[in-house]
């Protein structure tokens, strides 16, 4: 079946069901946000391992040995960021994080960066 033929099924209900969920999900990111708190350490890992954990209150650049490469790991004003210029595909860890539970990844070089501190979110899962 074709796009064409999806749209012409479609009804009033079907249209006005699509919006209501895609309001209600759009409303729900800044709660997401709002449940995190400011991170008190950044992890870094390689290969999964732990490499080095760093205040987020220092400015300060780490050079960390990836798996093909060296990438640089930047802490500056409370964030970490993965400035990796040769990794094919940087969008994927673009930007920097400051809030519990963020992860970065350059997964061409299997280098993390996560932020660590306390979370307000409480337990998440218990298993038995």
């Amino acid at each position: 079946m074709e796009l064409k033929d999806i749209l012409k099924r479609i009804t009033l209900g079907d249209k006005v069901l699509i919006f209501f969920l895609s309001l209600c999900t759009a409303a729900s990111f800044p709660l997401l946000h709002a449940n995190s708190k400011q991170g008190e350490w950044g992890a870094i890992e390689v290969n999964g391992e732990l490499f080095l954990k760093v205040p987020l209150r220092e400015n300060k650049a780490y050079t960390v040995q990836g798996y093909k490469y060296e990438t640089l790991v930047e802490v500056r004003d409370g964030t970490i960021e993965i400035k990796d210029h040769q990794c094919p595909n940087p969008l994927l860890h673009s930007g920097g994080i400051s809030r519990t539970g963020e992860i970065r990844v350059c997964v061409y070089n299997r280098v993390m960066a996560r932020i660590e501190g306390e979370d307000s979110r409480g337990v998440d899962v218990i298993a038995k």
